[in-house]
């Protein structure tokens, strides 16, 4: 991420994306994906359920249906309040 100098209107915001081949992709926003994995260390002796997540989001201690529910809920709320932020953002570029 390059964010823009300490001057001007957009200081201390991101500004772009540089990528491994020295392109710049100039970006405001920017929504990034990672994978959970549970950390278990110490926990061995439990013999703990593990379960792999929903489309390769990682690996966590199984814990019912209805906290899986929870996190999938967590999740359209999280895209839906960036679906928000990026249309307002375009908004008030044009």
């Amino acid at each position: 991420m390059i964010w823009a100098d300490a001057s001007g209107e957009a200081a201390g915001r991101a500004v772009g994306i540089r990528l491994d081949d020295g392109r710049v992709i100039a970006r405001r926003v920017l929504a990034v994906a990672t994978r959970m994995q549970a950390r278990t260390a110490g926990l061995d002796g439990l013999d703990l359920p593990m379960q792999d997540l929903p489309d390769g989001m990682g690996r966590g201690v199984k814990s019912g249906l209805g906290a899986l529910a929870g996190a999938h809920i967590n999740s359209v709320l999280a895209v839906a309040d960036a679906d928000v932020a990026v249309a307002s953002g375009l908004r008030a570029c044009s």
